[in-house]
């Protein structure tokens, strides 16, 4: 017996073979796509999650900034409170914990100046996921340091006074003479009486205006100021940072005199400081002439705490009439008697009590009176030009805002 080869036989019996290995690997295929997908599936899952957590984080630092933020809104004290440095330390919020800078980046004090800029920063994590925001943030000015004249009480501008800008007053206004000028809104809680000469909006019954305590303004200088004994007259003086012929120079030029109930003037005088007179009689007052200016722009010119006051310049100093020179060294004229200086007062005068402003005064800053403020004959309140809108300490409310575009996300 033998068999015999059939050729269809064989050609029948290869495709089995074929079909089989074809099979496999499309099931090694498919096993190879399977875990393909599985591992996409688990990269997916995972970046999806690492993408949330550094969502949740840089939400979390937008919250601590707002943290921070908040604290200076509740406490008006926070300066002295907070340390420039760390503010909050790995405060938890469910997975995310963050941590809250605040540095003074003028001169790493928070205390010593209410306008000093803030720097926020506020690091936040979420598992694996880290994020830093940092924002520039200041305490805005009080809004009476948008007004040329304010006062407690009433204000009387009379007899061809002229005010370029703003006024306020927390009781009446009255205005008299048909030279009397306002160019700019004239507001004020009670009544304004005589709304001629008037080319701004004119407001009656106006909400108070937030005002300083003398107190508060007192508390803040008397510390910066060197103390100069009780005068009588100032009269054809130098007082600047780097004169005081009463005693030791202030470096900025901060000076305070109690007069103790006694009466002061200071007339044909050159001062570059601030000068802070307490409890001067009410008959006291600046004459003649007077070249003022503060030497910080952020700091005011005259503080009176306590005692009715009166400025009447009406001419300006002149150093042959006094026979001082009143040049310092570096200047042009230092060592001649020769040179003349406006009669005007630059910056802030800030009062606890009445203040008149009169003859041919001009002041550029701003005049306010906690009590009555009464411009009249030919005084004048400008801008001044070179600082038009300045930010005096410490007339500012505490709170901090952020600064618009200074938000940026930083390398935590």
């Amino acid at each position: 017996m033998y068999y015999r080869f059939n050729p269809r036989l064989e050609i029948k019996m290869k495709p089995k073979g074929s079909i089989y290995v074809l099979t496999l690997a499309t099931a090694l295929v498919l096993v190879i796509i399977t875990v393909g997908l599985s591992r996409l599936l688990i990269r997916a899952r995972q970046d999806a999650r690492a993408a949330r957590q550094i969502e949740q984080a840089q939400i979390h630092a937008q919250l601590g900034l707002r943290h921070a933020l908040w604290a200076t809104h509740r406490n008006d004290n926070w300066r002295t409170i907070l340390p420039n440095g760390e503010w909050l330390t790995d405060i938890a919020v469910g997975q995310a914990v963050y941590s809250v800078t605040g540095t003074d980046p003028d001169d790493g004090d928070l205390a010593d100046n209410p306008s000093d800029p803030v720097i926020l920063q506020c690091s936040a994590t979420v598992g694996d996921a880290a994020r830093a925001l940092q924002v520039e943030a200041r305490s805005t000015k009080m809004d009476f340091l948008d007004y040329r004249a304010v006062a407690g009480n009433l204000l009387k501008i009379e007899n061809h006074a002229v005010i370029q800008g703003d006024i306020f007053s927390n009781n009446n206004i009255t205005k008299t003479g048909g030279d009397t000028w306002i160019y700019g809104d004239v507001s004020a809680v009670g009544a304004i009486a005589d709304q001629t000469n008037i080319s701004g909006v004119i407001t009656e019954g106006a909400d108070p205006l937030g005002l300083p305590t003398g107190q508060s303004v007192y508390d803040f200088y008397a510390p910066l100021a060197t103390v100069i004994p009780y005068q009588n007259e100032i009269f054809a003086k130098v007082l600047s940072p780097t004169s005081n012929p009463y005693g030791a120079a202030n470096a900025d030029g901060v000076y305070l005199m109690n007069c103790s109930g006694n009466k002061v003037v200071i007339k044909q005088c050159r001062i570059i400081g601030t000068l802070v007179l307490v409890n001067p009689t009410n008959d006291s007052a600046v004459e003649i002439s007077v070249n003022w200016r503060p030497a910080r722009t952020d700091y005011p010119a005259l503080i009176i705490r306590g005692g009715e006051f009166e400025i009447k310049i009406d001419r300006a100093v002149s150093e042959a009439e006094i026979n001082t020179d009143l040049s310092m060294p570096g200047e042009p004229g230092y060592g001649t008697k020769t040179d003349t200086y406006n009669g005007e007062i630059h910056g802030m005068i800030f009062t606890t009590h009445r203040l008149k402003l009169s003859q041919q005064t001009k002041l550029y800053g701003m005049a306010v009176s906690l009590d009555e403020l009464n411009l009249r004959d030919s005084s004048r309140i400008e801008p001044d030009p070179l600082d038009p809108d300045p930010a005096i300490q410490p007339f500012v409310k505490p709170a901090l805002i952020p600064v618009r575009g200074s938000y940026q996300w930083i390398t935590p």
